[in-house]
């Protein structure tokens, strides 16, 4: 979430700080969809130091699901309203590409290692040109991949309450 006019984020994203193995395996809420149809998990945010559980991971067929909770904290520069969810899809086997040539944004026709996955209701606003907040679930709203469906039912004392049901 680099800099932008709404503001920025030097925390690593959940999924890179696991690979990093900068989170304990207890703090990955991992999900096999083959063997549950249903989830519940509180989440801390990454922006935040300490948490039981900081990241879903969810596998499917060609991707990881990968759903984190984000808020302003130490490492991160935005308004105390912009806080939720961030779903977003990982290719654990693609070739790492950043800044791409012509890229600013989730276009999906440049080739990448993830792409944010839009709130339910929210077409994908390319270009998005670093703006995070279109991403963000917030209670109350749903974001859906692939027969996945993650609901934030609540954020109390910065903990976020996170139903999955998968089809």
């Amino acid at each position: 979430l680099y800099p932008n006019p709404k503001g920025w984020s030097a925390a690593i994203n959940a999924w890179e700080t696991f690979q990093l193995e900068w989170l304990n395996d207890s703090q990955v809420h991992c999900i096999d969809p083959s063997k549950t149809s249903s989830s519940k998990t509180i989440l801390t945010p990454i922006d935040v130091y300490g948490g039981e559980r900081k990241i879903v991971a969810i596998p499917t067929t060609e991707k990881v699901f990968v759903i984190e909770a984000r808020q302003a904290g130490v490492w991160t520069s935005w308004k105390a309203d912009e806080k939720g969810l961030l779903a977003y899809t990982v290719d654990p086997t693609a070739k790492h590409r950043d800044h791409a040539d012509n890229d600013c944004g989730n276009d999906p026709t440049i080739d990448k290692w993830a792409y944010y996955v839009y709130p339910n209701g929210v077409a994908n606003p390319e270009p998005n040109c670093g703006f995070f907040d279109k991403a963000l679930v917030g209670v109350g709203q749903s974001v859906s991949y692939n027969g996945i469906d993650v609901t934030l039912e609540a954020a109390v004392d910065g903990l976020y309450y996170v139903k999955i049901k998968i089809d």
